[in-house]
């Protein structure tokens, strides 16, 4: 279980980008990063325009570059803090 604290960091998500695949090696990086900052993961539909934000009760991870980095590779855009862009 995580550890409740105030480091945290927002993975956001398209819909259009969600497959097996992708699904699995998001995962697979999360699983390869273990720590105690909260996983916050924002589902963004650009169809419809609606993000819809979970927080993980199941994993947390270690914020380090080479985490950003592993999840820029696989195609995730990544906000510290939670800081989304406006929808404006």
């Amino acid at each position: 279980m995580i550890k409740k604290n105030k480091d945290f960091i927002t993975v956001e998500i398209s819909t259009g980008w969600i497959s097996n695949d992708t699904r699995h090696a998001l995962l697979d990086v999360i699983r390869r990063h273990p720590g105690d900052s909260e996983l916050r993961l924002c589902l963004n539909s650009p169809e419809t325009g609606l993000r819809i934000q979970f927080r993980s009760v199941k994993y947390g991870v270690a914020i380090t570059e080479a985490f950003i980095s592993d999840l820029e590779a696989i195609g995730v855009r990544v906000f510290p803090k939670g800081l989304l862009p406006s929808l404006a």
